[in-house]
């Protein structure tokens, strides 16, 4: 049964990846057909997103860079705008998150310059997930917020689904986990009534998290498992890759460690594919942990090296300066442009003052 199992899974993932094949490659007839205007960068940036749910970020990179190129060379700052955010979605997938925040601020700038206020809240819940990801919640706490803001403000409600479950995520990192089920439960209920199934997946394996650090062991296998399902039905090698782990971590707190090992294992093979570093770190982690409670203590300590290998390889002293650097550097410029036109606005009103004053005179005269 088991094996039957997991060949309906793959059946239904190849139904979808076949689905999703389709609409990339007309849209590759599209681009083909299309003029050098702004309508190919639209056409290239669908292409650029479809091509990242995929998992092949090689291809997705390829196409944003084109996208950009051909934004720059038609000075179409809406395009180059998107998809400077696109390829730090790249970049975040792939564990580069100096690259990534470099990507994003490059986008946000751009976004507020354009007054892009409908967009700027999906750019400002992606440097809060780099901001979690490098451990600052205070300031993954601030932009998830200000996303939620924004999302609510323009009703835009998959939107909001995603800021309901970044912020939920912040919270689940800082054990505040009441908090934290709250949102992801509002997310869900968002998801459901939109049928924004690739949320929904993500905010009830979020739940299944959430009820594993409380250790209510059933009710979280139950809902990392809905979400499993939900991901193979849409194709979702990024979200099976990640559900793999939870599950391999729930198996692993209960002490059924040959079933962690499988799950485990199954993880770091899709990741690794998909070249998701954060996701193989993690497991690596708990594959180290599995082992030395099986006694295999060689084992134990060879994937403890690939743990830490890999973690000091994503978030190095480095990476961490230049993200704080790029983040200072975006404040600064926001702060200068501020009082920039507090200026011109300070000398607009001092120009109609000696206006009127000179207007006064002539009458007085």
């Amino acid at each position: 049964m088991k094996k039957n199992i997991c060949l309906l899974s793959l059946s239904l993932i190849f139904s979808f990846e076949g689905l999703a094949q389709n609409v990339i490659d007309s849209l590759k007839i599209a681009i083909s057909k299309a003029d050098s205007d702004t309508n190919k960068v639209k056409i290239i940036e669908d292409l650029t997103w479809e091509t990242y749910l995929t998992g092949d970020f090689d291809a997705a990179f390829k196409y944003a860079n084109d996208g950009l190129s051909l934004s720059m060379k038609l000075k179409y700052e809406k395009g180059i705008a998107n998809l400077y955010h696109q390829i730090g979605n790249i970049y975040y997938s792939q564990s580069n998150y100096s690259k990534s925040i470099e990507n994003y601020l490059n986008s946000l700038k751009l976004k507020e310059k354009l007054g892009l206020r409908n967009s700027l809240a999906s750019t400002f819940g992606s440097i809060g997930n780099v901001y979690q990801a490098q451990g600052n919640y205070d300031k993954a706490l601030e932009y998830q917020l200000k996303g939620l803001e924004l999302n609510k403000e323009f009703n835009n409600k998959y939107s909001i689904g995603v800021s309901l479950n970044n912020i939920g995520n912040v919270y689940g990192r800082t054990n505040r986990n009441e908090l934290a089920m709250k949102y992801f439960m509002e997310a869900v209920t968002v998801e459901e009534e939109i049928e924004d199934f690739y949320g929904m997946s993500q905010s009830l394996g979020n739940v299944g998290n959430i009820y594993k650090a409380q250790k209510n062991y059933a009710k979280s296998l139950e809902y990392i498992l809905r979400s499993l399902k939900i991901q193979e039905e849409i194709g979702d090698k990024q979200g099976i890759a990640g559900s793999m782990g939870n599950i391999g971590t729930l198996y692993l707190e209960q002490g059924n460690y040959i079933k962690a090992l499988e799950y485990l294992n199954a993880s770091i093979l899709q990741s690794g594919e998909l070249g998701m570093k954060e996701y193989v770190k993690e497991s690596y982690r708990d594959l180290s942990l599995t082992y030395e409670k099986l006694g295999q203590t060689a084992k134990a300590l060879e994937f403890y090296k690939k743990f830490t290998e890999l973690k000091d390889s994503i978030l190095n002293d480095e990476n961490n300066k230049h993200i704080a650097q790029t983040s200072a550097q975006y404040e600064s410029e926001k702060k200068d442009n501020e009082i920039k036109l507090l200026n011109k606005d300070k000398e607009k009103i001092e120009a109609v003052a000696a206006t009127e004053s000179k207007k006064q005179k002539i009458i007085i005269i």
